[in-house]
């Protein structure tokens, strides 16, 4: 993404339906608040769609955001308990898709421990991923069991899933990926998590998952931790919003491990050098030990973050998979991916403009709120420099409730939009 050589697209901008919408739409005297919430009293099968609702298409003040964003989770909550994800999630079981490298249906399974005892919505979720890799299915179910006792969170939920594969790639291909962003959603839908505390932390060949997931899933953690892991051929360029810890033994040769760990560390302190803003990782080094070393505080190091929803700066890498759509969102950027797509955005906010660079994308989203910028004021949309968007662009209740629903993340559903239709 940061190649200049790279093409450019150029682009124009169009406002959703819900933004070009005055809020005398909804009637003389009458509350879209209010109206939502006659609307969400009917029994759900009577419904008719919000998207067609006069009032959804209403301009909203920021005062009504939060009181919407509120009512709106708290009946998608209830809706998605008739979603096959809470079946998959009471059977701790979650479907990943066909793989043709097995020739077989793949699965997620997962195990749930409770630390402590935090209200619902109040709860850390901690991801911990086994090692193992390319070998018996016998030898990757040892390492899952090991990694249900290893890790003791004071707090929150400790979930370890088995990965669905038993390759090389264990954690960082399509089926490992649409099982951990199903479990987060499903976590934080049913188990009680906070959306803004969710955690990843991978051991050996779950380290090296941690270096791919936590840009992928970037967007819905607070931290992840990599332990005795190799982070192969990432540059860490995409890790920018991500906290990360990593762990490894000086000793630690196999597979030149150590060395590949030390060449990343250095590569990440160059990019925070260039964005100061981002890259936060912090490096432990195991004097005298190899591949065991002990990093059972890394939990505790966790801890001490949460994740800041909306960043200034979203690097946007697009992932296109035959069967899925796997990352069509980051923070407030939602991107038009189709099967097979790599390409991808960056984009960065700075008080009331927003500066975009799109490369072989046909659309781009920017999702905007009144804790990044002035709504109520004019906002600017720039592409390479040229301006492709300028004008207040209005919260409706349309545009909190899509965005809820895609990521079924309240701290990831924005009340306004801009549309970048890339040509």
């Amino acid at each position: 993404m940061n190649d200049a050589s790279r093409p450019r697209t150029r682009s124009r901008a169009l406002l959703t339906l819900a933004s070009l919408t005055l809020a005398a739409c909804a009637g003389p005297g009458s509350s879209p608040v209010a109206e939502l919430e006659e609307w969400l009293a009917e029994p759900r099968g009577d419904r008719a769609p919000l998207a067609d609702q006069e009032f959804a298409m209403a301009a909203l003040s920021a005062g009504d955001v939060e009181p919407v964003r509120d009512l709106l989770w708290e009946d998608r909550k209830e809706a998605m308990r008739d979603d096959p994800l809470f079946e998959q999630w009471s059977d701790r079981e979650f479907a990943t898709g066909w793989s043709e490298g097995e020739q077989r249906e793949t699965s997620m399974r997962f195990t749930v421990e409770e630390f402590g005892s935090a209200e619902d919505g109040e709860k850390s979720l901690y991801i911990a991923m086994h090692g193992g890799g390319e070998a018996p299915a016998s030898v990757n179910d040892e390492q899952w069991e090991i990694m249900q006792s290893r890790y003791r969170p004071e707090e929150g939920l400790y979930v370890v899933p088995r990965a669905p594969s038993n390759t090389a790639v264990l954690w960082y291909d399509a089926h490992a990926l649409l099982g951990l962003k199903s479990l987060i959603r499903a976590a934080v839908l049913y188990g009680g998590v906070d959306s803004d505390r969710v955690y990843l932390i991978g051991y050996s060949a779950g380290a090296d998952g941690i270096y791919y997931d936590g840009e992928l899933l970037g967007h819905r953690l607070a931290g992840a931790t990599a332990s005795a892991g190799h982070p192969n051929w990432t540059n860490g360029y995409g890790l920018r919003n991500t906290r990360l810890q990593v762990q490894i033994g000086d000793q630690d040769h196999a597979y030149d491990r150590y060395n590949a760990v030390v060449a990343f560390i250095e590569q990440m302190d160059e990019w925070r050098e260039q964005d100061p803003g981002g890259y936060e990782v912090d490096f432990v080094e195991h004097t005298g030990f190899g591949h065991q070393i002990d990093d059972l505080d890394t939990v505790d190091w966790l801890a001490q973050g949460t994740r800041d929803p909306s960043p200034d700066t979203v690097l946007f890498g697009a992932w296109g998979h035959p069967w899925g759509e796997l990352r069509r969102t980051m923070y407030w950027l939602w991107m038009d991916v189709a099967p097979e797509t790599v390409g991808g955005a960056e984009a960065r906010l700075d008080g009331d403009t927003v500066d975009l660079l799109i490369v072989d994308v046909p659309e781009i989203r920017v999702r905007l709120d009144d804790s990044m910028t002035d709504l109520d004021a004019p906002v600017t949309v720039r592409h390479d420099g040229e301006v492709v968007f300028e004008g207040v662009v209005e919260r409706t209740i349309a545009t909190l409730a899509e965005t809820m629903a895609e990521t079924d993340d309240p701290s990831l559903s924005y009340p306004a939009e801009v549309r970048v239709e890339a040509r």
